[in-house]
């Protein structure tokens, strides 16, 4: 909604699932049946009860330690990914890159050139400091799945597998 334009911020926040099942064969595996009208000889709660099987034999089969252990593999990853473009310095680049994206993400990169005009910064400084920005914002975005809250990794995953298989 946010990339269309819409305004979300009345809104709580949400998390869409979509679990597809496209083949015949894919559809009785999951659910039992294969034709519509056997839908309703067990109602939908046929249905949720397969699909809450099924998600968790495949999305929530891992235990909070694991995905704490994977949240570490992913920022081994971006770290490695910078050792390699960077050589010695590759510290120094991370946590330059992790500070603009950061800033970026969390006042907006619209926020950052206004305060900079209102600095009496000038133009071009303003416009080398936005494509800084930009630059840092591509290069993690590369290498992000997704930035977390002030929860971590497994308290979020935690959380997530409590409401969607309760």
């Amino acid at each position: 909604m946010r990339e269309h334009g819409e305004e979300t911020s009345e809104l709580p926040e949400t998390m869409r699932f979509e679990h597809r099942a496209l083949t015949k064969r894919k559809v009785s595996s999951l659910y039992g049946f294969t034709r519509a009208g056997e839908l309703f000889h067990g109602g939908y709660e046929v249905v949720r009860e397969k699909q809450l099987e099924s998600w968790k034999s495949s999305l929530f089969s891992f235990s909070a330690e694991e995905v704490v252990v994977l949240g570490s593999k992913q920022l081994e990853q971006e770290m490695r990914f910078f050792q390699e473009k960077f050589g010695a310095n590759w510290f120094q680049y991370f946590l330059k890159s992790y500070g603009a994206y950061s800033l970026a993400k969390f006042a907006g990169k619209e926020v950052v050139r206004n305060a900079l005009e209102n600095l009496n910064s000038e133009r071009t400084k303003v416009w080398r400091t936005m494509k800084l920005l930009e630059e840092a914002e591509r290069e993690l975005l590369v290498l992000k799945q997704e930035e977390g809250s002030s929860k971590t990794l497994g308290e979020l995953y935690e959380e997530l597998r409590e409401k969607v298989c309760s």
